[in-house]
């Protein structure tokens, strides 16, 4: 036999112990893990094609055309098809349910072909789970490709879009895929977990007034702390959305900050990020995403952040025409950071990712298009700006919403046993109603219906009195308690938490003395500390998880958006969702410990991280959690881990050496398009020694190598395609 083995195994449930059971139980897929992770554009696929029932699909369209006369037709029913892809050889199938899309008539072209909206079930293509497959001329072809990409290039949220050719049933059409904005989109951009925004469509068009929605409402709907952040992020949009009511716009543009700042005014980052993103979008002439029912937006809870995203620019790459526009004041104020953005473009990096996108594009044509860009921002300088309609009073009329289908108006003014004010057109006359917590959920998705089929619009927290009130929010970081490291990194705090600064011995003590509190250290860089987290509340084996709180945060010692070095990080007794955790952090560690954590230990998300010698002892839940990055681990010994004691997850790697876990479920579990390279690694007393396999859809199964380890045969589980490497076991 040769020294070095590939082994696969269908999961076998009868040796599963029983805690692990509903977390190792992957849905069917394709495509082995090794390939999948080399998937990475829709060109990588030999071919793509989509069989469905074409006459269906073309009475869904003939219905669309036919309700430009009766608006009530329902045309827009999931059809179910397949979806087959081939790459080396390698042949997938995958099941979908796909619908027409899109409002206007340039969403169908002459042979009755439209644009459409795909929902694959149980897996995903790329990492994406549902996208729209547009019609070329619905988005100015190419244009779309190009415009989506540089938002992203240029470190803006955009969703993933390609131009290709698909082959439906028989027949191959140009189209461009574009990722819809959902849930796998938070994680495809290393975002916090948190909402999407939406301006509600039926309400804001040829109205003078508009509101938001929220698109992802299972995100609310896991506890309340989550359901308090998204009544109030959609109170605070809402509030920006009125007021845009004041201004002088034309086509119903709103600028989110001329009134008061979307974002807390404290967080320059976000105003910076957002007036750039709209100089932007003027540059490109793609102003058409800036009205009230097109814009979307991700709020970030822990910055309390609304970020735009990208989304139908229709851009037309031209110069811009001096005597025809007017543009926001956010715009014309990102005008001086986006050109500093653009200098510093790699060119020769974004055209390949255009090729790779699908766009036939030379070098020579990409630098006019840049030189267009530059050029307008340029002149924007010299715009005139859209400024308060003071004809407008603080009152708005609301009765024009009578014929748009519209029931009436919730407001949450915080009343006890889910009491809230039902309002009719006329704020003045509402009515206390007990509405239940599935139904407010449904109503921030403005979805929620009276028996007249008619839908409730969710307002918030706003005065009745005065519905324009400038609002704010309340529930980020930036309402902590702050110490600041001379301009390095920042400390921020809220609960019953002291800290204990020692410059000399370079020592960070941190005592937690309540149930609740959380430490956040962001920006710059943290080098040669020690930082030690006490919680001095009661025995943590006493107190239930605190998952997520109403800032949005699991650890309680966070770090975001750093860079670290000659760091030592320790904890004990966490009574959080994890005792540290670490998001978008790159850098080097000297050593991480944690003593007793009800919950994980350890948690990394979209970092880059090495860590010299890691000791963790008693967690409830896994001991090292890493997501979407790639790490180091040079020495670990890992005790007493209630589920995994390194579970790697949602395309990570790991490679790590001098492994020690003892006495958990799993030692080592690589899963969802990871990949770990182990060296000397020991278990013992685990009821599982390695597993690798896929949790979420969006993935496909994961990888091990295991070199020099004592693993059993016996004790080695892997789903059929993903993989377990190995050499020296037993």
């Amino acid at each position: 036999m040769k020294n070095v083995l590939i082994i696969f195994f269908y999961i076998n449930f009868l040796f599963f112990p029983q805690i692990a059971l509903s977390k190792i139980a992957p849905s069917p897929y394709c495509f082995d893990a090794e390939l999948a992770r080399d998937i990475d554009s829709i060109k990588d696929f030999d071919s793509f094609e989509i069989i469905l029932n074409e006459r269906k699909l073309k009475k869904q369209v003939f219905k669309k055309i036919q309700s430009k006369k009766d608006s009530n037709i329902d045309f827009k029913q999931w059809i179910k098809a397949k979806i087959h892809l081939t790459i080396n050889g390698n042949k997938c199938t995958l099941k979908s349910k796909i619908r027409i899309t899109g409002d206007g008539s340039e969403h169908i072209d002459n042979s009755f072909n439209s644009s459409l909206l795909v929902k694959i079930e149980n897996s995903s293509i790329i990492g994406i789970k549902r996208f729209k497959l547009f019609l070329p001329q619905s988005r100015n072809g190419i244009n779309e490709v190009i415009t989506a990409n540089l938002f992203s290039e240029l470190g803006f949220l955009s969703p993933q879009t390609f131009y290709t050719k698909i082959k439906i049933n028989n027949s191959y059409k140009d189209f461009i895929f574009q990722e819809d904005i959902q849930n796998e989109f938070i994680d495809n951009n290393e975002l916090s977990p948190g909402i999407l925004f939406e301006g509600k469509e039926n309400s804001g068009n040829n109205l003078n007034v508009s509101f938001a929605k929220i698109i992802n409402d299972d995100w609310p709907s896991k506890n309340n702390h989550n359901l308090l952040i998204a009544k109030h992020a959609l109170t605070k949009i809402n509030s920006n959305y009125l007021q845009s009511a004041l201004l002088q716009t034309n086509s119903h543009i709103a600028d989110m900050n001329i009134i008061s700042n979307l974002n807390n005014s404290s967080d320059q980052i976000g105003l910076e990020l957002y007036n750039q993103f709209e100089a932007l979008a003027y540059a490109l002439n793609s102003e058409h995403m800036l009205s009230k029912d097109d814009r979307r937006f991700f709020f970030d809870p822990v910055y309390g952040r609304f970020v735009p995203i990208y989304y139908d620019g229709r851009s037309s790459l031209s110069r811009i025409s001096l005597d025809q526009k007017i543009i926001t004041s956010s715009a014309k104020k990102g005008v001086t950071g986006l050109l500093e953005k653009l200098d510093r473009l790699d060119v020769k990096n974004f055209l390949k990712k255009l090729q790779n996108s699908g766009v036939s594009i030379s070098s020579a044509m990409l630098n006019n298009v840049l030189i267009n860009v530059k050029s307008n921002l340029n002149e924007m300088v010299n715009l005139d700006t859209y400024r308060i309609n003071k004809s407008i009073t603080h009152e708005i009329n609301f009765n024009e919403y009578e014929s748009k289908n519209i029931a009436g108006f919730i407001f949450d003014n915080q009343i006890e046993n889910n009491l809230y004010e039902v309002c009719t057109f006329k704020l003045s006359k509402c009515k206390l109603e007990i509405i239940d917590e599935s139904e407010i959920i449904i109503s921030l998705t403005q979805k929620l219906i009276n028996s007249d089929n008619k839908v409730f619009i969710f307002i918030g927290s706003l005065d009745k009195s005065n519905i324009l009130e400038n609002i704010k929010y309340n529930y980020s970081i930036f309402n902590f308690e702050e110490i600041d490291f001379k301009n390095n990194f920042s400390i921020k705090y809220t609960g019953d938490i002291y800290v204990e600064t020692n410059s000399e011995n370079r020592t960070i003590d941190i005592y937690k003395k309540s149930d609740e509190g959380n430490v956040v250290f962001l920006g710059g860089k943290i080098s040669n500390w020690q930082i030690r987290f006490f919680n001095e509340s009661t025995n943590v084996n006493e107190i239930p998880v605190q998952y997520s709180n109403e800032f949005g945060l699991t650890g309680c010692l966070n770090f975001y958006d750093l860079k670290i070095n000659n760091v030592k990080i320790e904890s004990y007794d966490s009574n959080c969702e994890d005792a540290i955790n670490f998001k978008r952090v790159e850098g080097d560690i000297i050593e991480l410990k944690v003593i007793n954590s009800n919950f994980d230990a350890i948690d990394v998300d979209f970092s880059k991280l090495k860590v010299s010698k890691t000791y963790i002892e008693k967690a409830k839940n896994d001991c090292l959690d890493f997501s979407k990055g790639d790490y180091v681990i040079e020495n670990a010994f890992l005790s007493k881990c209630g589920d995994k004691g390194i579970s790697l997850g949602e395309k990570s790697s790991l490679i790590a050496q001098n492994i020690e876990i003892i006495d958990s479920i799993i030692g080592i579990a690589s899963k969802d398009s990871s990949k770990g390279e182990i060296h000397n690694y020991v278990s013992k007393d685990n009821s599982l020694c390695a597993s690798t396999y896929r949790k979420k859809p969006e993935y496909y199964g994961g990888i091990l190598y295991l070199y020099k380890s004592n693993c059993d045969l016996t004790n080695i589980k892997s789903d059929d395609k993903s993989k377990i490497i190995y050499s020296n076991l037993k």
